[in-house]
């Protein structure tokens, strides 16, 4: 029987009831299409085979956690790993038949539905708007230029927590009508390529959101080394999701948008070598910079993007409130970078400290900027949430661009 390493991407839960204890095993991106639970039990063996490469590597394992292993367990344990292969949990032959024939599937849909309705924003369109008319009705005003702004980073941090925040920058852009929207957002859950695209629509209790299909196409063709269609990333993801709802609301089902998802920077943070000297990122900026100008169309661009992940929720072994005035302080760097639209700055500051404040706005910002370098930036809202249960915070802002 040849070995399989358990995937890396299934979420899994405790859940108990009335003394018993198992793990549930849920998968965002439904390659697993059901949820499946493991007795508690074997959380070794599932640590294990994460951790594993062959049979004598996860045997080895599972003798420093001290659990027997006899030529019969050995054969239960090997029934054990065969019934994870059924729920496609391993990285095996039949996982990844499976994985080409959902991503041919899923890519072939034309609409993203709805993820968080009726969990994060309400699931009624009367509730709804209700909802996001009063957060923009109570956003503050500020003193600002005149003109309409360009660009905008916003957060993608669920809307029950951060709508303040949402609304500052959206009470502003309701006041202008632009004719496509540049939808950029950090993924949380595809990593097929440094950029995601989709053609599809985004639907929402509001009705649905037109994709801009030709820009997404040309984006494709021109750029086929860092950008890819295999759209399944979008299914579950709430950074563009969020802001759909919004766009939905103040500028009506007209506006069409270019939604873009940013995988991870990690490997220039870690190299500390800026994105813009990939010569690749370098031609995916220029390109999509001048496809849309070409496009003619009264544009404004988004990143969805929030700040500093800190506590033990996010892997520190500190409570969030002793790291948040070092978080902070790093956040108004970063900041006074953002405004200044200095891309190298702002990703200098992330990659001097290895990014030990897990700044998943990165991505999407350095690409807005690096993109379409606007000239000034407003900072309208800061917040830091932190969440008592997990000892954890996250911290996000706002800003407009003008040219």
């Amino acid at each position: 029987m040849e070995f399989y390493p358990l995937r890396s991407n299934l979420q899994w839960t405790l859940w108990t009831e009335e003394d018993e204890a198992v793990l549930i095993a849920q998968d965002p991106l439904e390659y697993t299409p059901e949820p499946f639970a493991v007795s508690l039990e074997a959380y070794p063996v599932i640590e294990a085979l994460a951790e594993s490469r062959s049979w004598s590597e996860f045997w080895q394992k599972l003798h420093v956690h001290g659990i027997p292993h006899s030529a019969s367990e050995r054969t239960q344990l090997q029934r054990f790993v065969a019934q994870l292969d059924e729920h496609y949990a391993l990285l095996s032959p039949r996982f990844a038949q499976r994985r080409r024939s959902w991503e041919a599937e899923y890519r072939s849909l034309p609409i993203r539905t709805a993820a968080l309705a009726g969990t994060c924003y309400p699931d009624q369109e009367s509730e709804l708007r209700h909802h996001l008319e009063t957060s923009l009705d109570s956003a503050p005003e500020a003193d600002l230029p005149t003109t309409a702004p360009v660009a905008a980073v916003i957060p993608h941090i669920d809307l029950r927590v951060g709508m303040s925040s949402y609304a500052a920058a959206y009470r502003i852009l309701r006041e202008f009508s632009p004719e496509l929207i540049v939808l950029i957002g950090t993924s949380h859950y595809g990593w097929h390529a440094p950029y995601i695209v989709t053609e599809k629509d985004f639907q929402t209790p509001l009705g649905t959101l037109p994709t801009v299909r030709q820009l997404v196409r040309q984006l494709c063709q021109a750029c086929p080394e860092v950008v890819t269609d295999v759209d399944i990333a979008h299914k579950p993801e709430h950074s563009l999701e969020f802001h759909a709802v919004f766009l939905q609301h103040i500028f009506g089902n007209q506006v069409e948008v270019l939604p873009i998802l940013a995988t991870s920077f990690g490997k220039y943070v870690l190299s500390g070598r800026p994105p813009a000297s990939d010569s690749s990122l370098r031609h995916f900026f220029q390109t999509l910079r001048e496809l849309v100008l070409r496009s003619g169309r009264r544009t404004l661009w988004i990143a969805s993007a929030d700040m500093s992940h800190i506590g033990r929720k996010f892997g520190d072994t500190s409570d969030a409130r002793i790291l948040l005035p070092s978080a902070e302080q790093h956040d108004r760097s970063l900041l006074e970078a953002m405004c200044r639209s200095d891309a190298e700055t702002y990703f200098r500051l992330i990659a001097d400290v290895g990014d030990q404040y897990r700044i998943c706005g990165l991505p999407p910002v350095y690409t807005l900027l690096a993109t379409l370098q606007p000239r000034q930036g407003v900072l309208l809202d800061y917040q830091q949430w932190y969440e008592a249960e997990t000892q954890s915070s996250v911290t996000f802002a706002s800003l407009l661009y003008y040219p």
